[in-house]
């Protein structure tokens, strides 16, 4: 069944309404013209009234009665394409279908004035009968007097049937409510291991140097870099334990590091870890290092694999972390943690996007650690939930590798992730209000491990020298 829209029909008044202008136009010059050569006026050589615009206004203005017997051939051919666009032979539409005959007088003259009413009221009943009949809603490319069968159009390829709008049809619905549920874990779990307490009890503590443990994390493919780190610690300072999460260490290692003095090897205890946190390359391992470390020694120095002291100079550091109860030593990065961090974290670690923005992301090289309640409450039960939770610290699509450059300044999302480096960039700068300088200190005190084998060097203590930490 052919349907002719509301849209086709304006498209008719459009054609007819240039066509009659045009044909008025015509009218009004051959009447100057003819006028002109009457009254002896001088005319323009291509036909146009030489009069002045209130002449050429009054003839616009006049009805068909003064030109009912102007313009020849020409205005009958042109009175001939009107009709035919006003009764379309094509569709079976009569343009003039519904009005009012008393529009046309006994000479087949219009009133402009009833023209344009009937028109408009015509347009808006054919409109609201096609809301009634509900048609199917087509894009027309081409072809603007004739609209022929769907069928024939979709083989053409000259309409696109508008698929029906599924709201969220994208979502993955079971994702979502397995997020929701791990979110109401999180939260419970957390808020069972909030503290109150004074903050001005916990400014400026003190405690004796040595009483600060040295600790870090150990394998088989960065032995070497272990034994450095053990003798650096010995070197500067003799006193302070130190203590080695075992990461993949060998037995024959394992053994190997007792013998040294002031050292203990410390159990991670991986088997029981949640799957996610199996893939080393992450180091979701480390904040669950920082909490055994603390549980075990109380004030902890971490200090990043294959990383050793190279000065004595730490006091400062600890004064440091005396203020907060923590130090972050490292740089800052040329980029934003807003960069580089999986916004699905963001609904785990509520935090103000726009300010992270605008702040630079940290890198670790070692951190000092207090056993204190502010830690515990605004860095470590956050820090470790995340951990455990797999859908807050590596969100599913979470990737290192990043989709751009990071150019300094970026604030742009590069589809990547930081994993535990993002959380705890993104607790740290939460409870010290995005202000760096109360926990970030730049690091002039350790190095990478440079190749050298101090095997040799590191003091071995017997069982009855050992003491035990």
């Amino acid at each position: 069944m052919k349907v002719v829209t509301a849209k086709k029909l304006l498209r008719y008044a459009a054609v007819l309404s240039a066509v009659y202008i045009s044909y008025r136009l015509y009218s009004i010059l051959q009447i100057g013209s003819n006028r002109g050569l009457e009254s002896g006026r001088p005319t323009k050589q291509h036909g146009q009234p030489a009069g002045d615009l209130d002449e050429a206004l009054r003839l616009m203005m006049m009805t068909g009665d003064h030109q009912s017997d102007q313009g020849g051939p020409l205005l009958a051919r042109q009175q001939e394409g009107v009709d035919s666009l006003i009764s379309d032979k094509n569709t079976g539409v009569d343009f003039f279908d519904g009005l009012s005959e008393d529009t046309l007088d006994s000479d087949g003259k219009k009133d402009d004035d009833r023209l344009k009413f009937d028109i408009e009221q015509t347009l808006k009943e054919r409109k609201g009968k096609q809301v009634k009949e509900k048609q199917p809603i087509k894009r027309v490319f081409e072809d603007m007097f004739e609209i022929p069968d769907q069928e024939e159009f979709e083989k053409k390829g000259k309409i696109e049937t508008m698929r029906e709008f599924k709201p969220h049809d994208t979502v993955d619905w079971a994702l979502e409510e397995e997020l929701k549920k791990r979110r109401k874990k999180y939260f419970a779990e957390v808020e069972q291991r909030a503290e109150q307490f004074d903050p001005n009890e916990y400014r400026d503590f003190h405690e004796k140097d040595d009483h600060l443990a040295f600790v870090t994390a150990g394998s088989d493919r960065t032995w070497a870099g272990v034994l450095q780190f053990v003798y650096s610690v010995q070197y500067h300072y003799p006193d302070s334990s130190i203590g080695v999460f075992d990461l993949g260490l060998s037995r024959e290692h394992r053994e190997q590091l007792e013998t040294f003095c002031k050292v203990v090897v410390l159990p991670v205890y991986m088997k029981f870890w949640p799957k996610h946190m199996t893939n080393l390359k992450l180091t979701l391992w480390r904040p669950i290092l920082w909490q055994i470390g603390l549980v075990h020694f109380g004030h902890i120095v971490y200090v990043e694999p294959d990383r050793f002291l190279m000065t004595k100079t730490m006091k400062q550091y600890i004064e440091h972390s005396r203020r907060w109860g923590m130090t972050v030593v490292g740089k800052k990065l040329q980029y934003s943690p807003y960069v580089v961090t999986n916004p699905e974290m963001y609904f785990f670690l509520q935090v103000d996007t726009r300010k992270l923005q605008r702040v630079e992301m940290f890198d670790i090289s070692m951190v000092v650690l207090h056993n204190s309640q502010p830690v515990r409450h605004f860095l470590m039960r956050h820090l470790v939930a995340c951990t455990l939770e797999e859908y807050c610290i590596a969100p599913p699509g979470s990737q290192l590798a990043c989709d751009q450059r990071l150019y300094p300044g970026s604030k742009k999302y590069a589809n990547c992730h930081r994993y535990d480096l993002s959380a705890i960039n993104i607790l740290m700068y939460k409870w010290a209000d995005f202000n760096a300088d109360q926990f970030l200190v730049r690091d002039i005190v350790t190095a990478n491990y440079d190749g050298k084998d101090v095997s040799h060097k590191v003091k071995v203590c017997t069982s009855n020298e050992r003491v035990e930490m």
